[in-house]
């Protein structure tokens, strides 16, 4: 795979992450399935955007190009 050997750095992004991270336990009854998706789903979703899940996908997707353009 040219995937092989990248690695996200995450120094640009570390606030996003930790602020999805805080989402992902937010939510985790969600995840685990405890509650309702339909009711739950869309205050998750906005929940990550909030957080800066949008900011986290573009700076990996960056990444990633820059990393296979050096192969």
């Amino acid at each position: 795979s040219p995937k092989f050997g990248f690695a996200v750095d995450q120094e640009p992004i570390k606030t996003e992450i930790a602020n999805a991270d805080a989402v992902k336990e937010e939510y985790t009854m969600l995840i685990r399935g405890g509650v309702d998706p339909d009711e739950y789903f869309p205050k998750f979703k906005a929940a990550l955007e909030t957080a800066g899940i949008q900011a986290i996908l573009d700076e990996q997707k960056k990444q990633l190009d820059v990393f296979l353009q050096s192969k």
